[in-house]
């Protein structure tokens, strides 16, 4: 259920820079409208789909409001404020295989660990290190490699590491 509705939500907290400029441009009142109508939808899915598939129907009703929002939205973005969204669909959409390899070779690894509690943590840490190597490099420049590399350096345990010297 949680991974349903994240995986949603998540697309629409990439727009988060377009809810700001519709503020300073004050055409936000559209979005609003908008929120409620998709609101009102979400609720009219849920009403059946709880009924049918109890947690699992609410969770995916919320998913197609906000499917449904982000696309609206979207387009919004797209013909009325004039911001490149599509360009930046695309390049998240190009994100999502590594993403997602990330995330499952996180969870069967984090699956070795027996308690669940050391489970959920070492996952965690796992795919944050994962995620943090493959952000490093795939996506950022060189100068932006340095500062996080020199950054790193400056935690005395990693100090003694060196193969961090190459990184210079």
């Amino acid at each position: 259920i949680a991974v349903i509705i994240m995986c949603t939500v998540s697309f629409g907290v990439v727009q988060n820079a377009g809810m700001q400029i519709l503020f300073a441009q004050n055409k936000h009142r559209f979005r609003g409208v908008l929120k409620l109508i998709v609101a009102l939808i979400n609720l009219l899915l849920t009403i059946p789909l709880a009924y049918r598939y109890s947690g699992t129907g609410c969770a995916i009703a919320t998913a197609v409001a906000h499917i449904l929002f982000t696309i609206i939205i979207t387009v919004y973005y797209q013909k009325v404020v004039k911001l490149d969204v599509i360009k930046l669909w695309k390049g998240l959409i190009s994100f999502v295989p590594m993403f997602s390899l990330i995330a499952v070779l996180s969870y069967f690894l984090a699956r070795l660990i027996s308690n669940p509690y050391s489970r959920l943590i070492g996952g965690t840490l796992i795919f944050i290190i994962l995620f943090g190597m493959l952000v490093t490099m795939r996506f950022l420049n060189g100068e932006e490699k340095h500062l996080i590399v020199s950054l790193i350096k400056r935690v005395p345990i990693i100090k003694k590491w060196r193969f961090l010297n190459d990184f210079n």
